[in-house]
């Protein structure tokens, strides 16, 4: 069962003792175990005075000797620290004290409950079998025994008021919460932390009502919009009141409370002592911890479908690099094939060790590896070689109808900085991989746009399709690639821009982005003039598997992928078959061929891929053509993909770089000898 603190304020009421069993009682339903004690140490007679998760509020407290008690001996004795016992039947304890033998108690989680300074007694879980003790279960009661110890607090508090004038004023000025004493609905009397959580002097406060310090617009939802007056009607009525408010002091302000409200009788001057104590910190951390829940679990998703891509990305090259070395062997391959499968070869190994090298560099930047090393040097010329290096890149992609511009900043004809230039070239890498990943026209810009004396700020602008105004704020997450965006581009893994926003901050800069949907985008940061710096390694792996080749002749084969690598591999795989292979880059395409080419027999459909993916098009050709066979393939290597493609009607599932075995086994079984 889950630990919530707050829940656990919730079911407390204004009397301690009470609290007391409900609290050991909480501890026994989140921990577990036999049972749940509270001992309580009376130094005078040396005894313990134990409160049971198994009582009941009308049973007395259970009395028992201290000396030789496991919770005396150990815990109220020890050095105000956790005790575990994994094993009482090893210690003195099996003999000393005679719960161990009389309940066959094994196990022990014993903590402090210090009171002034001192210990004063110990909760603690038993239990009649061998336990570890997990950190939560340790943090989990140790908390509760902060609990305590506020309740044992509370039970000073309400003895001191109740047995002299002389220590209620102490209790009532040195309390840590707010105590107020009302005439109905007027105060009466506050104490100093009172005035001092309000912002009153005693004298301005004392007269005023509770709606003078309540916004009027507070209605807790917690309560059902239950007010101020409703909860001071039933303390009236003898029914103690505990609930959560706001309040309002006198600068305007507003705090987050809890209220206790008790009638007193024997008073013609008042008749409701308030307590008051200020949670906004509590209430801050429950937010804190209820958004950094929420961004987690967002995290987690995110990391889920992220790591499901970089899986896709790194089987793609890989699966043309095995496949295109596997063509390269094979006696039948002419010398311009081998050319072609050369470079195709070069062009998946450049992929592969840029997502390597992401995945390394995030790697690095989680586990606070990277290291930064500080140079000098002329940033003009530095621009100018990632210029060259990216017009090289640029026709490398096939997009020299894109114009490349390097803007240089006109308030300085050069200049030096001395950062790490490795990285700042890895930030600029990133960004105009992105830019060129989605610009199909027109131009990308980069350079720096101004320079002050202690910062520069560097630009990359594009006319590619621009990112949403929701989609700003995560982009520069790990794992939070728009995916809008993705659907139409899927190459990477989205990491580039969490690693820039990572290296610009350890430069000491920041990153920002100015965009609009289908209008481009700009992406800023700055870099000081002097900073640090880093290293990176990279490394890669790859599989090889054997092609064999059959006769099928009369067999049509459509090749469904947006990797045109991936084509020309099965393409080359298939040859010795006989058959005829065709391809289609998406999912709307092989709908359209299946409809007006009634020839094919087989499809090899890739899942992931833009415009639509694998799943709707399998279900929307096999509606059409039930007797069309469907295998999938995917970089994926999840149970539920393979279960979701099986579901869309897929005759087989082949997990990327494909296994020739597999395929060929598959196929024969499909289409026969």
């Amino acid at each position: 069962m889950s630990f919530s603190f707050s829940n656990i304020i919730r079911k407390l009421t204004p009397e301690p003792e009470k609290n007391i069993l409900v609290i050991v009682k909480e501890a026994k339903l989140v921990l577990g175990g036999l049972f749940c004690v509270y001992n309580k140490f009376n130094s005078k007679n040396s005894i313990l005075v134990a409160t049971t998760s198994e009582m009941n509020n009308e049973d007395k407290p259970i009395v028992e000797d201290a000396i030789g008690h496991i919770c005396y001996e150990a815990t109220i004795l020890g050095e105000d620290k956790t005790i575990i016992i994994n094993n009482l039947s090893e210690t003195e304890y099996a003999i000393s004290d005679s719960a161990v033998a009389k309940f066959n108690l094994k196990s022990y989680l014993g903590v402090p409950v210090r009171l002034s300074n001192r210990t004063m007694g110990s909760l603690a879980i038993v239990d009649t079998v061998v336990r570890e003790f997990s950190d939560k279960e340790i943090d989990t009661i140790n908390s509760l025994a902060l609990l305590l110890m506020l309740e044992e607090e509370h039970i000073l508090t309400y003895e001191g008021l109740k047995s002299s004038e002389y220590r209620y004023h102490a209790v009532f000025e040195n309390a840590n919460d707010c105590i107020v004493l009302l005439k109905n609905n007027t105060i009466i009397d506050i104490n100093s932390k009172g005035c001092q959580m309000f912002g009153y002097e005693h004298v301005e406060i004392l007269g005023k009502t509770i709606a003078d310090i309540s916004p009027s617009s507070v209605e807790m939802k917690e309560n059902n919009g239950y007010n101020k007056e409703g909860f001071l009607n039933d303390a009236l009525n003898g029914r103690p009141q505990n609930f959560e408010w706001i309040h309002k002091k006198k600068d305007g302000d507003t705090f987050f409370s809890e209220i206790s409200l008790t009638k007193l009788d024997g008073s013609s001057d008042y008749n409701i002592l308030a307590i008051i104590r200020d949670v906004s910190k509590w209430k801050n951390y429950e937010k804190e911890l209820i958004e950094a829940t929420r961004k987690a679990d967002e995290a987690n998703k995110l990391k889920t479908l992220s790591l499901a891509s970089m899986s896709h990305e790194l089987r793609t090259p890989l699966n043309s690099i095995i496949g295109f070395s596997d063509l390269l062997l094979d006696e039948d391959t002419t010398d311009e094939e081998r050319g072609q499968f050369t470079k195709l070869i070069q062009s998946a190994g450049r992929s592969l060790m840029q997502l390597i090298g992401d995945i390394i560099d995030i790697s690095k930047i989680e586990a606070g590896e990277v290291i930064i090393q500080k140079a000098e040097f002329n940033v003009n010329t530095f621009l100018q070689e990632v210029l060259l290096t990216f017009k090289h890149e640029k026709e490398n992609r096939g997009k020299s109808n894109i114009e490349l511009r390097l803007i240089l900043s006109d308030q300085v004809n050069s200049m030096k900085i001395e950062t790490d230039a490795h990285r700042l070239r890895q930030v600029f890498s990133n960004l105009l991989t992105n830019s060129l990943k989605f610009v199909e026209e027109g131009y990308i810009e980069f350079g720096y746009s101004g320079v002050s004396p202690t910062n520069i700020q560097f630009f990359v602008k594009d006319t590619g399709v621009g990112i949403g105004e929701d989609k700003r704020d995560i982009i520069f997450d790990q794992y939070g690639q728009d995916k809008d965006t993705y659907s139409r581009n899927k190459e990477g893994t989205g990491l580039g821009l969490a690693i820039s926003k990572s290296f610009v901050e350890l430069l000491g800069g920041n990153i920002w982005v100015d965009s609009e949907l289908n209008e481009g985008s700009t992406f800023y940061f700055t870099i000081p003039i002097n900073t640090k710096s880093h290293n990176n390694k990279e490394k890669y792996f790859n599989q090889i598997f054997n092609i064999e080749g059959v006769n099928w002749s009369k067999r049509t084969i459509l090749v469904v992928d947006d990797v045109v690598q991936n084509f020309v591999y099965l393409k080359g795989l298939l040859q010795h078959t006989k058959s005829k292979i065709i391809w289609a880059k998406n999912g709307k395409e092989a709908v359209d061929i299946c409809r007006e080419n009634k020839s094919v027999d087989l499809i090899l459909m890739d899942i992931k891929m833009p415009v639509m993916d694998g799943f709707e098009a399998s279900e929307i050709i096999k509606k059409e053509n039930p007797n069309i066979y469907i295998i999938a393939q995917t970089a994926f290597s999840n149970l539920e993909d393979k279960q979701r493609c099986l579901d869309n009607l897929c005759d087989g599932y082949l997990k990327k770089p494909i296994n020739y075995k597999e395929l060929f086994s598959m196929l024969t079984s499909l289409l026969g000898n």
